[in-house]
C-alpha cells in the first residue's frame, strides 16, 4: 500500500508531549466545524502521545465543509494548495450541500482531492458508509483515498453538532467504525485514511489497536514543525496544523493540513503510479531540520 513509502521520510525525535497548543477538529452539522474547540481535550492531549514526529518537508493543503461557503478553486491552487480534503457526509442523516461543487471544482483547478465522512459513534457503520459511497461515487484516478473523520463522543454535549454527544459504548463505537473501514475499503479498493486528535481513543476508551495500518491524519494544531503521535502509530501521514488558515478564494477561516512527504509521495498515496508522472512536479514545503 502506497502510505508504506511514507515513513521513511518522518524523522522521529524522541519520546515526549510534543508542543501542541490543541487537539480536535470539532463538528457541526449547521456550523461547529472551524467555529467550535474544546479545552478538556487539549488539557488531556499529552497523555496519549507515545512519541514526536517532526516533519522535514511537507505538501500544503486544506480540508473543507459547507461553512465555507462557495470557494473559488482556481485561487486555492494559485494560492499554493495542493490538495483538499472535503467533507460529503455525516453519520446516515447529513450531505454537505457544498459537496458537489467542490468536488468538482478542486478537479478542474488541479487540487487532488479526497473525501471525508464525520463518524457518528451512535449509528450503524455500514449504513452510514452506504450513505457517503452513495454520495461521493465512484472515485477517479488520482483522488486522495476517502476518510473517516472520528471525533466524537469528546465530552461536549453537542460534540455531533446536532443537539447531541455521540455518547456510546466504547466497544460499540469499535465495531461500527470497524464496519464504516470495511465497508469503504471493499467498495473502492483504498486504504481509508482515519483523522483524529492525539488523545481520542486514550480519552474515549475505544481500543484502536487493530487501526495502526492505516494512515493516519493527525489534528494537532501547532506552531511549531513538531507534533505528538498517538499509539499505536508511529507516525503520522497527514497533520492537521492550524484551524484559522488564510487561503485565497475561501472567504472564512479554514483548516490547514501538510501531506509529510513529496508531491510525488502524495501522488502515490492517491494511487498514481509514478511513472505516470510528468515533471515539474511544485515543490515540498522545507520546514527545517529537528525539533522546535
Amino acid at each position: 500500500m502506497a502510505w508504506l513509502l511514507l515513513a521513511p521520510l518522518l524523522l522521529a525525535c524522541g519520546v515526549g508531549d510534543g508542543d501542541g497548543d490543541g487537539d480536535g477538529d470539532g463538528v457541526g452539522v449547521g456550523g461547529g466545524e472551524t467555529a467550535r474547540r474544546r479545552a478538556p481535550i487539549e488539557a488531556v492531549a499529552s497523555s496519549a502521545e507515545a512519541l514526536t514526529q517532526c516533519a522535514a518537508q511537507a505538501v500544503e493543503g486544506v480540508d473543507v465543509f459547507d461553512d465555507q461557503g462557495a470557494i473559488d478553486w482556481a485561487a486555492v491552487a494559485d494560492g499554493g494548495v495542493a490538495f483538499a480534503m472535503i467533507k460529503a457526509t455525516q453519520g446516515t442523516y447529513d450531505t454537505q450541500s457544498t459537496f458537489a461543487a467542490n468536488w468538482a471544482g478542486a478537479a478542474r483547478a488541479g487540487v487532488r482531492r479526497g473525501a471525508y465522512h464525520f463518524f457518528d459513534p451512535t449509528e450503524d457503520g455500514a449504513a452510514q458508509a452506504r450513505r457517503f459511497l452513495a454520495v461521493v461515487g465512484p472515485l477517479s484516478a488520482g483522488d486522495l483515498p476517502p476518510m473517516l473523520d472520528v471525533e466524537c463522543p469528546d465530552g461536549d454535549a453537542d460534540c455531533l453538532g446536532t443537539g447531541a454527544s455521540g455518547q456510546a459504548a466504547p466497544a460499540a463505537i469499535a465495531a461500527r467504525m470497524g464496519a464504516w473501514l470495511a465497508a469503504v475499503e471493499g467498495a473502492t479498493g483504498r486504504t481509508p485514511l482515519l483523522y483524529t486528535f492525539s488523545s481520542y481513543f486514550a480519552s474515549s476508551g475505544v481500543d484502536a489497536g487493530g487501526l495502526g495500518g492505516l494512515p493516519l491524519f493527525l489534528a494537532y494544531p501547532t506552531s511549531g514543525s513538531c507534533f505528538g503521535v498517538p499509539a499505536p502509530w508511529t507516525h503520522a501521514t497527514l497533520w492537521q496544523y492550524s484551524w484559522t488558515g488564510v487561503v485565497p478564494g475561501v472567504s472564512t477561516a479554514v483548516d490547514r493540513d501538510r501531506f509529510l512527504g513529496s508531491p510525488a509521495d502524495l501522488a502515490a498515496l492517491a494511487g498514481v503510479p509514478m511513472a505516470s508522472l510528468s515533471p515539474p512536479l511544485s515543490p515540498p514545503v522545507s520546514l527545517g531540520p529537528g525539533c522546535h
